[in-house]
């Protein structure tokens, strides 16, 4: 349902078709700590952009991009054949996001700055040849500070995907458990 919406959106930003759906767009850095026993660290700091329509004054669907640094010294395949993995470079995520809006819905000037619980589920890679997929599903809650500036913290899941052959069902053991913040700007 997602995809049909993020797609019907689409169809709808790039004929102007305006009069039904109302837009929003944020942009946000992301600050992501990873829970790892202490001899590990893991952390990925970027930049988020966001955007969607409103079918109605409650839920929001739309698009999350998000890129940055990424920084993991972890054990990897901890429950099987534990080996230990440092990936440092960049990486990008992109999927789709779904926003549930708390408090009045009375007008779109005061929808703009209320507060919202969002869902997440993002895939990506990162600049290194040795890491196949990431895997980031959070769930968050979001603030207005002021005007357009937003808060937000989120708690989720983390996959890191060597190139193998065992896949994201059969790879139990390689999910993290992260939390972070977020400061960003909405317009």
């Amino acid at each position: 349902a997602l995809f049909v919406y993020a797609g019907k959106w689409l169809i709808d930003a790039l004929s102007n078709d305006e009069d039904y759906y109302s837009y929003w767009w944020d942009l946000s850095a992301h600050f992501i700590n990873l829970d790892t026993s202490p001899s590990e660290h893991g952390y990925l700091s970027g930049i988020k952009f966001s955007g969607g329509f409103v079918p109605n004054m409650n839920t929001h669907f739309g698009l999350t991009v998000e890129a940055g640094k990424i920084d993991l010294d972890l054990l990897y395949n901890r429950d099987s054949v534990p080996q230990r993995i440092k990936v440092e470079g960049s990486y990008w995520l992109v999927g789709p996001i779904v926003r549930w809006m708390l408090g009045s819905r009375d007008s779109d000037e005061t929808l703009a700055h209320n507060a919202y619980v969002y869902l997440e589920l993002l895939g990506g890679n990162t600049d290194q040849a040795g890491v196949d997929l990431l895997g980031v599903g959070r769930i968050g809650f979001n603030t207005g500070l002021g005007k357009n500036l937003r808060l937000g913290v989120h708690y989720g899941v983390f996959y890191l995907g060597l190139n193998q052959d065992r896949g994201i069902a059969n790879d139990g053991n390689n999910y993290w458990n992260m939390y972070g913040v977020e400061l960003g700007y909405q317009f």
